[in-house]
């Protein structure tokens, strides 16, 4: 590791890969101890054996950055299929996930088998996604879509007039939307459908003026 914290290429030694297939999950298993070899190594080489230990398993890393652990990444994009909605070339992972560059739908096969129901990470169905295209517009939820997407994922964002709201499924049940400056509850999500307002101005009407529609991540 470098002065400002980056972590420099190292070959990878052989005898040094610590993990191993666990063929049955699809993972690598940490070994619960480190073997003795550890103690010997440098201050700066153990820095990076701990920086590698402890992100082995993080999406998206370069491979070549690990010197004593065999990094895997789960979602490394390894084949190709035409896309649900428009039928590009789209790059999918072992999972079948995958962005479409072109319409922005993620493929999942989940989404296939219920194709009118909001499934987590697309925030409409699948149907109505190839309705919007073929009509030339952005694939973009509705309130219903989101209020499928809350009940789905439970826990809800979206901007209006650059103020952030929430909108989350409490352990009760009951539907909270909030921001900084106000927080409304609703029993059902025809009471909220109907009645979550924003300034008196009621959220199904102006929906249109919001933006980032989205999972809370």
């Amino acid at each position: 590791m470098d002065k400002k914290g980056k972590i420099k290429n190292m070959n990878k030694s052989n005898n040094q890969i610590l993990m191993w297939y666990d063929l049955t999950h699809g993972k690598k298993i940490k070994p619960e101890v480190d073997p003795e070899w550890v103690k010997e190594l440098s201050p700066e080489e153990y820095e990076q054996y701990k920086w590698e230990k402890e992100n082995l398993h993080v999406i998206g890393l370069n491979k070549n950055n690990f010197r004593y652990f065999d990094y895997y990444d789960p979602y490394e994009k390894i084949a190709t299929k035409a896309c649900d909605v428009c039928g590009s070339i789209v790059e999918i992972d072992q999972f079948g996930y995958g962005d479409c560059k072109k319409c922005g739908w993620c493929q999942d096969e989940m989404a296939k088998e219920q194709p009118d129901k909001v499934i987590y990470p697309n925030i409409i169905p699948l149907n109505k996604a190839k309705r919007l295209y073929k009509l030339g517009k952005k694939l973009k939820p509705d309130i219903y879509d989101f209020v499928g997407g809350l009940f789905f994922y439970s826990e809800m964002r979206f901007t209006h007039n650059f103020i952030d709201y929430e909108v989350f499924l409490r352990y009760d049940d009951m539907i909270v939307f909030c921001s900084e400056y106000m927080q409304q509850e609703y029993a059902t999500k025809e009471d909220f459908i109907n009645k979550a307002n924003i300034d008196g101005r009621l959220l199904k009407d102006i929906w249109d003026e919001v933006v980032n529609a989205d999972y809370m991540q």
